[in-house]
């Protein structure tokens, strides 16, 4: 599990003067791509691999220090974001990213399907990856199992889980500012995510009581039976427990600004509140 920072700026520039902020403090930064209104892909990313320690490990005195993880998000209104276009370009936009260097790419859920299964066999094929005519009954969860047409003289390809470092992961995103479903329901999300290609599930709920915190934390620990990565938030406040207790069950990062006013949403704790929880589940005394 680690830690992402979300970044939301206007400009491109207070984006990436962010991004510098964080090395060594979190482990990923999460970019809305909706946020910036004088965006431009390519040279973003080119600035982003100007900074030789953020696209490479660095050699401390305590060891082999991990390069910082980088998110690429990009929101319609419907999930808070500021993104105006349609689906499809919203869709070009994350395959984009992916192809410039980002680790991980955030694609919503209530997207249409057909561009979901776009963005997942592009990918498949900037790794390397043959096309499949059934992305979504292979990926994720058992290797991709390809027989030749001369099955005696060599054995089948295997193409393996999407743990490949030559493209991004595919984080799946399902959002409900309203309410927190039934956990029947959500575990159906999350496992139909799962099948259409997620390599991380990511459910985020708002929290009307503890017992919604609680639903979350009931469904890590599933997931974590199922080998299902995730990342599970019950928003705000009653929800906090969420935010601590489902990256140790399975969860493989949680949100955190450095500070109260960089957060972007509720219920959000900061990195040293988050990294001092943490430290009591593991240290409690």
């Amino acid at each position: 599990m680690f830690i992402v920072t979300p970044i939301q700026e206007r400009s491109q520039k207070k984006a990436l003067q962010r991004i510098k902020t964080l090395y060594g403090k979190v482990d990923g930064a999460e970019i809305w791509l909706d946020h910036i209104e004088d965006l431009d892909l390519e040279t973003l990313f080119n600035d982003i691999k100007k900074i030789p320690s953020f696209f490479s490990p660095r050699l401390t005195r305590r060891g082999l220090k991990k390069r910082l993880q980088i998110l690429i998000c990009c929101k319609k209104p419907i999930e808070k974001g500021h993104f105006k276009g349609t689906y499809s370009q919203l869709a070009s936009l994350l395959i984009r990213a992916g192809q410039l260097g980002a680790d991980y790419i955030d694609i919503p859920f209530n997207m249409p399907k057909n561009l979901i299964k776009k963005i997942v066999q592009q990918s498949r094929a900037e790794a390397g990856y043959p096309p499949s005519p059934h992305p979504e009954t292979c990926r994720g969860i058992y290797p991709l199992v390809i027989p030749h047409t001369d099955a005696e003289s060599h054995p089948p390809l295997v193409i393996p889980h999407t743990d490949a470092e030559s493209h991004p992961k595919l984080i799946f995103s399902y959002h409900n500012f309203k309410k927190t479903p039934s956990l029947k329901t959500l575990l159906k999300k999350a496992e139909s995510m799962r099948l259409m290609g997620a390599d991380i599930v990511k459910i985020a709920v708002q929290a009307q009581s503890t017992d919604d915190a609680l639903k979350l934390i009931f469904l890590a620990d599933h997931l974590k039976t199922k080998n299902i990565p995730h990342c599970l938030i019950a928003m705000g406040k009653k929800g906090i427990l969420s935010r601590i207790i489902t990256p140790h069950l399975g969860g493989t990062f949680m949100f955190a600004p450095l500070t109260k006013n960089k957060s972007t949403a509720p219920g959000q704790l900061t990195v040293a509140e988050l990294k001092k929880a943490w430290s009591l589940i593991k240290h409690p005394d």
